[in-house]
């Protein structure tokens, strides 16, 4: 049990999403704020803490800048990344997983890595394009 939970505390979460929908739509944007950062095409890259709330980390124009900037943190924040399996996640973008995947690795020796679909809610909250990155 103490595996589990040392596991838990210590995964770190971030993402990039393509649309802001969701956001907006829970109260974390604005509609002013969602429809000016669509229009200048601002993507943010969002982290979690450990109590389980999101933050931004940064924000780039268009989607490739963002996801790089989303590898260049995790290079930053990363422990021991060679005893750690990265995850990603996407939500029908597969080819775009297989870029941050390569992006990521060429910056951080993971012991290994796994890329899947999101499922479920995951998938309400990433909206088409969206990736997840989880370590």
């Amino acid at each position: 049990m103490k595996k589990i939970n040392d596991f838990r505390d210590n995964m770190k979460t971030k993402f990039v999403l393509e649309s802001l929908d969701t956001l907006r739509k829970n109260g974390r944007l604005s509609s002013i704020q969602a429809i000016i950062i669509n229009t200048l095409n601002i993507k943010p890259v969002m982290g979690s803490t450990s109590e389980g709330t999101i933050y931004k980390l940064d924000q780039a124009r268009g989607i490739v800048r963002a996801l790089i900037s989303m590898a260049k943190s995790i290079e930053k924040d990363v422990i021991k990344p060679q005893e750690r399996i990265l995850a990603i996640a996407h939500c029908n973008c597969y080819e775009r997983a297989v870029f941050i995947k390569d992006e990521i690795l060429k910056r951080v020796p993971f012991k290994d890595y796994l890329i899947v679909e999101t499922a479920g809610v995951s998938s309400m909250y990433a909206n088409e394009g969206g990736i997840i990155a989880a370590y």
